[in-house]
């Protein structure tokens, strides 16, 4: 019998390590599963976020501050061939035709010289030369191809033109000519002056911003022809180039599916995806009217959601060897998140200070301080003086970086006289805790505060320059004061202050002051 019990011992024993190594297994699966699960979830709206972050955001930037760059470089030489077309000098030269020669590329040469240009001109309708730095380079004529431009740009209707095209002066290199047609004293034509750059110039933008965004960037014409290669090489047959769909994009794979949507030469920005093989491309197109061309940003969201990937493959392989370490620690991991959320819950992302989740328990601790060991603390509340009208003008990213700006000088400036804890109150507001200090010092630190923000130039993202200043209210803790009332009477001080002109500290009356 003794031998009967200890082999039911042995066999109960046994069943039960195996129901343990199978609930093991049991859970070992369900955390693999929930992982599998959890690491595709997050896969998906991870790059859900990201393609739309990339969407409306970081396409637009970069198609943005590409255009704003070549604006930049185009501008000024649009100017300076319409102050040559306007030159009286150069109009009553080729009216008394043409005869001092050399004054005319003395001229062009000071042009040249002072713009650093890679060329200045001047070319006749009446004898056709084709006048430079250097003297004559050539006559134009209307049955060479290289010369079409000036026979194009006489029977325009506008004044200027920009166009692309090789410099023959300059040993063909790829050149940016802005074209201005030059009119005698009856508006009759005299002929075409201008400057050119390099493009070389813009191609050294473009590839920056490709580096530095990880884009494509090219340019099309107004039938959806290249303007450049794809290595950002000049295409010598642009110019002679027709609306041909085997060179257009409207017959290029994938894009044509959104040609239409892009040519319409309008000048707003425009959004589009198309297919493109196993992945979608998303593309950022603009009109360049001075260039009469499409700058055209592309994004190819494999390629963009790539890394994701790899870390979605990178979490599966380790979810499963990982699963048993898990079930070990998830009270921890459990535990340890439950922080992290009270973290993120309690902490205002523009500021990186605490909110208004956050200040309760701080007050409590405070109060319970002021009330056993009599140690005084003061609250400071400060508001941002005419705040909407930063983004009503400046817009509200230049705003989101004053707010920013604002909370760093403010902590900084606070954190140099005692020991304080800053919250973002709500809006423009700003609450700030004062430990062991009186309503006088509270005062005075208020004061640095508000003239340290008056002093501080906020420059932003958009490179404008603002000058900010807040107003102020102060008070110090009372007997059987809770967080509600010593909040109430800064934000009466508060608003005694924005009454009373803005940009001053007030403190809290003793009494609630009748305010009109």
């Amino acid at each position: 019998m003794a031998d009967l019990s200890c082999i039911i011992q042995e066999i109960d024993g046994s069943n039960m390590l195996k129901k343990k190594r199978n609930l093991l297994l049991w859970i070992t699966a369900i955390l693999t599963v929930c992982s599998f699960m959890n690491a595709s979830v997050n896969y998906h709206l991870s790059s859900g976020i990201l393609r739309k972050r990339l969407v409306d955001r970081e396409l637009p930037i970069t198609s943005d501050s590409l255009y704003s760059g070549i604006q930049k470089d185009l501008v000024r030489p649009v100017f300076i061939a319409r102050q040559m077309a306007n030159n009286t000098l150069l109009r009553d030269w080729a009216i008394d035709g043409e005869k001092d020669f050399d004054s005319v590329t003395r001229y062009l040469t000071e042009i040249k010289r002072k713009e650093n240009a890679v060329t200045s001109f001047f070319v006749s309708e009446k004898t056709r030369n084709y006048y430079y730095a250097d003297g004559i380079l050539k006559q134009v004529d209307r049955n060479r191809p290289a010369d079409a431009w000036y026979f194009r740009v006489r029977e325009m209707k506008q004044k200027f033109d920009i166009n692309v095209d090789p410099d023959a002066s300059n040993n063909d290199a790829p050149t940016i000519f802005v074209n201005y047609c030059l009119y005698d004293y009856e508006g009759e034509l005299l002929g075409v002056a201008g400057i050119g750059l390099l493009l070389d110039k813009i191609n050294q933008r473009m590839q920056l911003y490709e580096k530095r965004y990880g884009r494509k960037i090219y340019f099309v014409d107004q039938n959806g022809i290249p303007y450049l290669n794809d290595d950002f090489s000049f295409s010598p047959n642009h110019a002679v180039a027709t609306d041909d769909n085997a060179v257009s994009i409207r017959g290029r794979d994938g894009i044509r599916q959104v040609a239409a949507q892009i040519l319409t030469e309008s000048t707003k920005p425009v959004k589009s995806v198309y297919s493109l093989g196993d992945t979608k491309i998303q593309l950022n197109s603009r009109y360049i009217a001075e260039l009469k061309s499409y700058l055209m940003v592309e994004l190819d969201e494999k390629e963009a959601l790539a890394p994701l990937r790899r870390i979605f493959y990178i979490n599966l392989a380790s979810a499963a060897s990982a699963a048993v370490i898990v079930f070990g620690l998830v009270f921890l991991i459990v535990g340890q998140n439950h922080r992290q959320l009270e973290a993120v819950a309690s902490t205002d992302v523009l500021t990186g200070l605490e909110n208004r989740l956050a200040i309760q328990s701080h007050f409590d601790q405070l109060l319970t301080s002021f009330d056993r060991n009599k140690q005084p603390f003061s609250v400071l509340l400060f508001d941002i003086d005419h705040f909407k009208a930063v983004n009503d003008t400046f817009g509200h990213q230049a705003g989101d970086d004053a707010l920013a700006q604002i909370a760093e000088i403010a902590k900084a400036t606070v954190s140099q006289h005692v020991t304080s804890r800053m919250f973002r109150w709500g809006g423009e507001e700003f609450l700030v805790t004062l430990e062991r200090t009186n309503l006088e010092s509270a005062e005075r630190i208020a004061e640095s505060l508000r003239q340290a923000i008056k002093d501080k130039e906020i420059v932003t993202r958009g490179d404008a320059v603002l000058s900010v200043t807040v107003s102020v209210g102060v008070d110090t803790a009372r007997e059987g004061d809770e967080l509600g009332t010593i909040v109430d009477r800064v934000d009466k001080a508060l608003y005694i202050a924005k009454k009373k002109g803005r940009d001053r500290t007030e403190v809290a009356p003793i009494k609630p002051a009748t305010l009109g």
